[in-house]
């Protein structure tokens, strides 16, 4: 099981809009455009972001679909059955938890990494999302750091879960 902290991840998305509203400020002629980047984490935008890492939690459950499947528990597709299995995406919980099944042998170390990874995913597609909004010019620097944070997910994702054998010839 993943589990992704909220707040560290809010922090981490106002950390980094402040230090890139910064760098950008003295490019900007209206400092309003630098002020809604700073907003990200504002309490008038929780709802907005909540959402944001919503969405952004559940593209790392799809990305991750041969680990996170869930079996419906009945024939069809029921809200109910779906906060039985996985909790509300919405919710008040201080955490995102990805369960994931992962094959016998996976390297403990690989799953640790792909947390790394998709905290940052998480992070930066967050960002991207909230600069499409308010400075759309910004909002492409964010875009190719969260797909390049993607490529990392599914390269550690994909790492073998046995062992590499060297198979002995006698010549």
């Amino acid at each position: 099981m993943i589990e992704l902290q909220k707040k560290e991840l809010v922090f981490d998305i106002k950390n980094t809009a402040a230090a890139y509203a910064d760098s950008i400020s003295s490019s900007v002629e209206d400092s309003h455009l630098i002020h809604n980047i700073y907003d990200v984490g504002e309490d008038g935008n929780r709802d907005k972001l909540a959402r944001i890492l919503d969405s952004a939690v559940e593209d790392c459950k799809e990305m991750l679909f041969r680990y996170t499947k869930m079996e419906m528990l009945g024939g069809g597709f029921d809200s109910n059955e779906w906060e039985e299995c996985i909790g509300s995406p919405t919710n008040d919980e201080d955490a995102y938890y990805l369960a994931m099944r992962m094959p016998s042998g996976f390297s403990k170390t690989s799953v640790h990494t792909m947390t790394v990874y998709i905290h940052d995913y998480i992070v930066n597609q967050s960002l991207y999302e909230w600069l499409m909004i308010v400075y759309p010019d910004g909002a492409d620097r964010f875009w190719a750091l969260a797909e390049d944070k993607k490529k990392k997910i599914k390269d550690a994702s994909n790492r073998s879960a046995g062992r590499a054998r060297i198979a002995l010839h006698p010549f």
